[in-house]
């Protein structure tokens, strides 16, 4: 007598597991993506929201979940034309051509937030900047900070659990179809 396969069972709720995480975590990381280009267009830079449970901690203050802020863009420098950051070098720093051709990657390391403030101040005052090298400040964006002494996946599932959150809400999935006659069971 064959007795019935139980790891094909696991095996098709492993791939179902499997699937429902693909979807939601790609439902949830376009949410999360736009959500984010949402608030940086709506908050100012540098402000930052709490975001809480529902529940209070021992204190009776509510649970932090984390925080979303606006954050600068990133800065970044580059060397557009390495010729004439050696001619910069030479009349600024005495440097021959052949030490200045070498001083070209380290001075981009080295130099990188002297010359991102010297950018900045620049940019402020209206002043040019150290011949071939060139600046970019990315637009301002959101960031989310996760509270890191509080289990964040339990307290979204009690606030699920607790009818407080909707997660099709959040993640913004449609409505599920009425259940038709041949799925009742």
């Amino acid at each position: 007598m064959a007795v019935p396969d139980q790891s094909a069972q696991r095996a098709d709720e492993l791939t179902l597991r499997i699937a429902v995480a693909g979807v939601l975590g790609t439902a949830a990381t376009d949410v999360f993506r736009t959500g984010k280009a949402e608030f940086a267009q709506s908050h100012l830079s540098g402000e930052r929201r709490i975001v809480t449970s529902h529940r209070r901690d021992s204190n009776g203050d509510p649970i932090r979940l984390g925080a979303v802020s606006v954050v600068e863009g990133s800065t970044s420098v580059m060397v557009t034309d390495p010729a004439a950051v050696v001619a910069w070098l030479r009349d600024n720093y005495n440097a021959d051509p052949e030490e200045a051709l070498e001083m070209v990657p380290q001075l981009t390391r080295q130099w990188m937030k002297t010359v991102e403030q010297a950018a900045k101040a620049a940019a402020t005052a209206g002043k040019p900047l150290p011949p071939g090298i060139a600046v970019h400040v990315g637009d301002p964006h959101a960031r989310f900070e996760r509270q890191k002494d509080v289990d964040a996946v339990a307290e979204v599932a009690a606030m699920i659990r607790d009818k407080v959150l909707d997660l099709t809400a959040v993640l913004a999935l449609p409505a599920a179809p009425p259940a038709s006659a041949e799925e009742t069971p």
